[in-house]
């Protein structure tokens, strides 16, 4: 987005918004008089039970990054070393745009930055990989506020599409004489 349009993310522009992101984080660790939290909020389901989906388009997986507060990736190191590298930086560019998501207001800009994160989940399966990713309901205790304030952290993890199948394939029985074969009934 930003090499796209150097216009409006000039280095000018990126400078001032690190500088005024580290002055509020600075000056929110100043102010605490208790140690900053998170935990997870009571009236959401625990976040042990809340299941990772499948994402397929680049809106699924852009909304859930932009509605989020916090971002966590995780990805499976199985496969050759090139393509694991390939995936870290899919994810290094997905936290980037995590990162800059509250700047992208309008609906084209917010369109194109789904296609473009539908390229990213694109290329991912062409090297073998799925994207799950689910969203955590959390609430932000301590610092300078008294009250609890609600956090949203969304959770992407790109695991290897054959691992996935190993996992399947054990589940499935084996007496058709082909091995991880379903079995299935067939009517003559």
């Amino acid at each position: 987005m930003i090499d796209d349009q150097v216009n409006e993310w000039t280095v000018h522009r990126l400078k001032t918004t690190k500088i005024e992101h580290e002055a509020w984080v600075a000056a929110r660790l100043r102010e605490s008089p208790e140690r900053v939290k998170l935990i997870p909020d009571p009236g959401a389901p625990n976040p042990s039970d809340v299941r990772y989906n499948l994402i397929v388009s680049g809106n699924e997986l852009w909304k859930v990054l932009q509605n989020a507060s916090s971002w966590r990736f995780s990805y499976s190191e199985e496969g050759p070393e090139e393509e694991v590298d390939e995936i870290v930086e899919i994810l290094d560019a997905l936290s980037d745009w995590a990162d800059i998501s509250s700047e992208i207001t309008s609906l084209k800009h917010q369109r194109s930055t789904a296609r473009t994160v539908g390229e990213m989940i694109d290329r991912a399966a062409e090297l073998g990989y799925v994207i799950y990713a689910r969203e955590l309901r959390l609430l932000l205790t301590g610092g300078i506020h008294s009250e609890p304030s609600q956090w949203t952290q969304a959770e992407v993890f790109v695991p290897r599409a054959t691992l996935l199948f190993d996992q399947l394939a054990d589940h499935l029985p084996h007496d058709s004489g082909i091995e991880g074969a379903p079995t299935i009934p067939v009517d003559d």
